[in-house]
């Protein structure tokens, strides 16, 4: 079933510019945060939008003609398409991503759904940068989210940090409790999250 989108398009017509913050995060997020060509993890910021079929080619600013890039394929294919290859490119993108970022992308931008880079999120709480809480949590974050490299350079959906925060108060306050209120506090306990890097799913 296809997903329509707030103007009532469906999904693979649903216009949006490459230039819309919440469109750019839905795409991050939709595609797990990798780049579609080549499979490596692309950090936010570095991240490209890929138009499969070329706007030159007659392709559209819509979600169903955009993959997850990194800037080395996207800035090689400059423009490059070939029929066969990107109807092949299109028909895997809109059967395995594009509801999905449509469905992202309206929580994002009309259900009040956040993003937030895990030091920033971290901050907010007060946790002491560079103290054993705050390795302890980026560990933690890094190995939820299955990021290798550098957590602190991915965006994480909200809702999952502050669960993922409020199982570590929980855990530290029943250890707390069973030293008989001594002693330093516990680890942090696995948490069951839906999906992993940074969208649960509905």
């Amino acid at each position: 079933m296809e997903i329509k989108d707030v103007l009532g398009n469906t999904s693979a017509e649903s216009l949006v510019k490459v230039s819309d913050r919440q469109l750019r995060e839905a795409v991050y997020i939709g595609f797990g945060g990798r780049c579609f060509y080549s499979g490596r993890q692309v950090e936010f910021e570095k991240m490209h939008v890929d138009h499969i079929v070329p706007v030159n080619r007659g392709g559209l600013d819509c979600i169903g003609n955009y993959a997850l890039t990194c800037q080395e394929i996207n800035l090689s294919k400059n423009g490059k398409y070939t029929d066969t290859f990107g109807d092949v490119v299109l028909q895997a993108v809109r059967l395995i991503y594009t509801d999905k970022v449509v469905k992202i992308y309206n929580d994002l931008k009309w259900n009040g759904v956040g993003m937030i880079k895990a030091p920033d999120f971290l901050v907010s709480k007060g946790v002491k940068r560079n103290s054993p809480e705050w390795d302890s949590l980026r560990q933690k974050i890094a190995k939820l989210y299955r990021v290798k490299r550098s957590p602190h350079a991915y965006l994480y959906r909200v809702e999952d940090m502050e669960e993922l925060f409020e199982s570590h108060l929980l855990k530290q306050a029943s250890a707390h409790e069973a030293r008989g209120g001594k002693g330093k506090t516990g680890a942090i306990r696995e948490l069951p999250l839906s999906t992993k890097r940074g969208y649960a799913k509905a």
